[in-house]
């Protein structure tokens, strides 16, 4: 597979990253690492894919702590979460949420996002596209907010959620 044969895909405001990639019956899939298994290659898989090689290759997060597709109990929303990061102590501290890069993130994302945090209660929330991210830093103590220009190294976010 060529990096031609995936020129329907954009490029990303994101280191590149190496991944498998078959053609079946005219779609593209792709294997997940961290699932070790071959998924469809949406545009919203293509973010995931780089954001989590970035995640580990780039801001230290081991493989281990990264959770993709993460459903969520009935009793919140239906759903998941597309990326749950868990701390060293298996507590969730961040999720990621992906969306394609054609589309412009918006507040209905955003609320989507606060919405799968009303179960986790976690300190990060990051909105992605690939191109453009949000990250927010919550205090959900002092109900309070503080938006980062890019994601906590996982060293950082360990000692945020503490």
């Amino acid at each position: 597979m060529t990096l031609k044969d995936l020129s329907i895909y954009p490029q990303l405001a994101l280191p590149p990253c190496s991944y498998r990639v078959e053609l079946r019956k005219g779609k593209y899939f792709v294997y997940d690492e961290n699932r070790t298994k071959w998924l469809m290659l949406t545009p919203e898989e293509w973010v995931r894919q780089h954001y989590v090689h970035y995640l580990i290759h780039f801001r230290g997060y081991p493989k281990h702590a990264l959770a993709n597709e993460v459903e969520l109990p009935n009793s919140i929303r239906k759903g998941r979460c597309d990326t749950v990061i868990f701390g060293s102590k298996g507590k969730a501290c961040a999720i990621v949420e992906y969306k394609a890069a054609t589309l412009i993130l918006n507040n209905t994302m955003w609320q989507q996002l606060l919405s799968y945090n009303l179960y986790y209660k976690v300190k990060l929330l990051c909105l992605s596209n690939g191109l453009k991210q949000v990250v927010c830093l919550l205090n959900n103590n002092e109900h309070n907010y503080q938006f980062l220009t890019e994601i906590p190294s996982y060293n950082e976010l360990k000692q945020i959620s503490n």
